[in-house]
């Protein structure tokens, strides 16, 4: 059906459900993950031959149906540096997947891929390797997010939008330095796994994220036309 409801062009041209602010509520769940890593790594840190006897997420005890280490290896950091690279990342993108996609997305699917993961890292590796740190988790969460990104965003124009994107990547994925005792494998595998996943929940999701920003422009136009008497002619199509 038609309507001659007056939408604002500068509105439509800079706004998505996405550029909402965020509810403070939004960070509660990436605030108990990163307290539950702080927490874990401190008892590592503090107590190193209990956290590798019953944490840390070695091969060969994963091997032997130890599952749970593969989330408490994620849970762990070599030291608070080490967390400090992971926190920021994981509280900024855990709390936009939260906010905008609903608590699926971060922390049940996010976390659950991460663990993914993890796992499939440590079987890459060999046999007496332990993998330390939420970085798989890091980089799900960033292949998660890009795809919704682009989806979200179709307001803004397509070189715009991708050069932001593309700068965004460059400082995400090329390091300033390289250390041997970094498993930049896992930071792919978790990018793959993210994506993978993401994928999967646009396809039987696109509908209702495209009606999200069906349904702001329209609120958005119907207070614009409340205050003024004049306005664009457009068409809308319910």
């Amino acid at each position: 059906m038609k309507s001659q409801i007056p939408l604002d062009e500068e509105i439509i041209a800079t706004k998505s459900f996405i550029t909402l602010p965020l509810r403070p509520e939004s960070f509660f769940f990436p605030i108990v993950y990163l307290g539950s890593a702080l927490i874990l790594s401190l008892v590592y840190w503090l107590y190193p031959q209990f956290g590798r006897n019953y944490l840390c997420a070695y091969r060969n005890k994963v091997l032997n149906q130890q599952y749970y280490r593969l989330f408490t290896g994620m849970l762990l950091h070599s030291n608070f540096t080490h967390f400090l690279s992971n926190a920021p990342f994981i509280l900024i993108f855990g709390a936009q997947l939260n906010n905008y996609f609903s608590w699926r997305l971060f922390p049940v699917l996010a976390v659950a891929t991460g663990i993914i993961t993890h796992g499939i890292s440590i079987y890459s590796y060999d046999y007496q390797v332990n993998l330390l740190g939420s970085s798989g988790l890091v980089y799900v969460l960033w292949g998660m997010w890009l795809p919704l990104l682009l989806i979200s965003k179709k307001h803004i124009k397509g070189s715009k939008k991708w050069l932001k994107i593309a700068g965004f990547s460059l400082v995400m994925f090329i390091p300033a330095s390289f250390s041997p005792r970094t498993s930049y494998r896992t930071h792919y595998i978790g990018l793959i796994c993210g994506l993978l996943v993401i994928s999967i929940y646009i396809i039987f999701n696109y509908k209702k994220i495209e009606a999200r920003n069906f349904a702001l422009f329209e609120k958005l136009s119907k207070e614009k036309y409340s205050k003024e008497t004049s306005g664009f002619s457009h068409q809308l199509w319910n």
